[in-house]
């Protein structure tokens, strides 16, 4: 049994991304892959493949995601988030307060 707890955390710290109890499943799918593919039989040495390689992180990372970026294909799209959505959020926000966009 994979101990999902460290991953979790080491994706959150390199990417931001947050893996929920309902992601568990998908994420030990995705280890279970990808240390296939490397002949890996123990997760702590996957672990720690991972924590020095920025190119497996990446590969980690696409087996969790959708890779669609269909929001900035459109002009419209763009115009949107200029014009509208981003004077919004900064409406009243600090210098230094953090925006968070999706």
């Amino acid at each position: 049994m994979i101990d999902l707890t460290r991953f979790q955390e080491l994706i959150r710290r390199r990417t931001g991304m947050i893996c929920n109890a309902h992601d568990e499943y998908r994420l030990a799918q995705a280890i279970d892959t990808r240390m296939d593919n490397h002949g890996i039989r123990h997760d702590a040495v996957y672990y720690q493949r991972l924590r020095g390689d920025a190119t497996e992180m990446d590969a980690l990372i696409a087996h969790l995601t959708i890779n669609e970026t269909y929001f900035f294909r459109e002009a419209c799209h763009l115009e949107l988030l200029a014009n509208r959505l981003a004077p919004e959020r900064l409406a009243g926000k600090a210098a230094d307060e953090p925006i968070k966009l999706l």
